[in-house]
């Protein structure tokens, strides 16, 4: 932005500009209306030369006002000029927290588990998931269907009510939420001791089962032994 600086200089300059302006006009005034003098444009000249003279005075000490001194802000007057760079300040970028965003683990950390150890099981036995018994609920199996609140059955196979699939041992929550070829069945030949297994539980919850011990005795009845890690809901 322009500042005014005025001067002793440019005041006397504009100061005597307009006394010098005003008598130029007097005199052409005074003269154009004089019928002793010539009827000539030559009795102009004078009182022509007066008064350009105050408007040029004038002029010159109005425009000094506006010339910027030294004292100007230098930002302010390179960034008038064409092709001035400018300098900016750092644009703000609030975090990602302070903004309300989620944060980088926020959507993505696995539930708590909700229990683990091992279960036993044998042929016509199955278990609940779900359940906080000591002994997981273990209970007798119906062959044809699966009794309320039961998840996973042994009839020589590996039997589920809701899906179950085969993963890598060190598979956690999200392995088991993003897997895909789902069963509802495990043949006796397609589990062996070190298997391990993703099955979903009626409640809507994730298990990671790891087959530990696979015995099958003389009348062909089968004992598997299972470590379970049962997680909690996502969201909960």
């Amino acid at each position: 932005m322009r500042h005014l600086h005025p001067s002793p200089i440019c005041d006397a300059a504009v100061v005597a500009g307009i006394a010098i302006l005003v008598i130029g006009v007097v005199l052409l005034y005074r003269w154009g209306r004089d019928e002793h003098r010539a009827s000539t444009s030559g009795k102009f000249v004078l009182p022509a030369a007066v008064t350009i003279t105050g408007a040029v005075l004038v002029a010159g000490g109005a425009a000094l006002m506006f010339v910027p001194s030294s004292s100007d802000p230098v930002v302010g007057q390179v960034g008038n000029l064409p092709g001035a760079s400018r300098s900016l300040a750092a644009p703000s970028i609030a975090s990602s927290e302070s903004a309300g965003g989620a944060t980088s683990t926020g959507s993505t950390r696995a539930p708590v588990e909700r229990r683990k150890g091992p279960v036993v099981l044998t042929d016509g036995y199955a278990f609940d998931l779900d359940s906080r018994d000591d002994d997981w609920n273990i209970a007798r199996a119906e062959y044809v269907y699966f009794a309320a609140n039961l998840d996973l059955r042994l009839f020589t196979l590996l039997d589920v009510q809701v899906g179950i699939v085969k993963v890598a041992p060190s598979a956690g929550y999200f392995d088991c939420v993003e897997s895909a070829g789902r069963q509802t069945e495990i043949a006796h030949d397609n589990f062996f001791v070190g298997d391990t297994f993703c099955v979903e539980t009626d409640e809507g919850r994730w298990a990671r089962v790891v087959i530990t011990s696979k015995e099958i005795d003389n009348t062909y009845s089968t004992r598997v032994a299972m470590d379970v890690v049962v997680w909690e809901r996502h969201g909960t």
